[in-house]
C-alpha cells in the first residue's frame, strides 16, 4: 500500500506538469485510498519512510501550484489551522476539487470535528 500511495503522488506530479488536472486528481484520489490501507504497514524498505495523508496534502499543494488551481492547497491548509470546521453545504457532490464535499471529507479524515449547517430548503439523501 505504501508503494501505491508514492507512486500515486509520482504520477499525480506529472499530470499536474501536463496541465492534465482531471489525471492529476484521479492520482490524488487514488493515492488517499491507498493511505486508508495501509494503517500499521511498515515501509517496505530502510530508505522509504511511510506516507500519510499529510504527505498527500502537501503534494496536492505542489499539483495545485503547476495547475495553477491555489484552491486545492488553500482548502486542505484551511483543515490544518482549524479546530472545528462549520461548513455551509447543501449536501451535494462538489463540482470539482476544493469544493465543500472534499473540504468535509479530509476534515473528517484528519479527525477534525465537522458541524455541517444545512441551508434552507436544502435536501438530505
Amino acid at each position: 500500500m505504501i508503494a501505491d500511495a508514492w507512486l500515486s503522488n509520482v504520477e499525480a506530479l506529472a499530470q499536474a506538469a501536463s496541465r492534465n488536472a482531471p489525471a492529476c486528481e484521479g492520482a490524488l484520489s487514488a493515492a488517499s485510498r491507498a493511505v486508508e490501507r495501509i494503517g500499521t504497514e511498515a515501509p517496505p524498505w530502510p530508505w522509504v519512510f511511510t506516507f500519510s495523508e499529510a504527505k498527500v496534502a502537501t503534494n496536492r499543494a505542489a499539483c495545485g501550484e503547476r495547475l495553477g488551481l491555489p484552491k486545492w492547497a488553500g482548502s486542505e491548509s484551511l483543515v490544518g489551522l482549524v479546530e472545528q470546521l462549520l461548513a455551509v453545504w447543501d449536501g451535494q457532490p462538489s463540482r470539482g476539487y476544493g469544493g465543500t464535499a472534499e473540504v468535509v471529507a479530509y476534515a473528517r479524515r484528519m479527525g477534525v470535528p465537522v458541524t455541517v449547517l444545512w441551508p434552507e430548503g436544502a435536501t438530505r439523501d
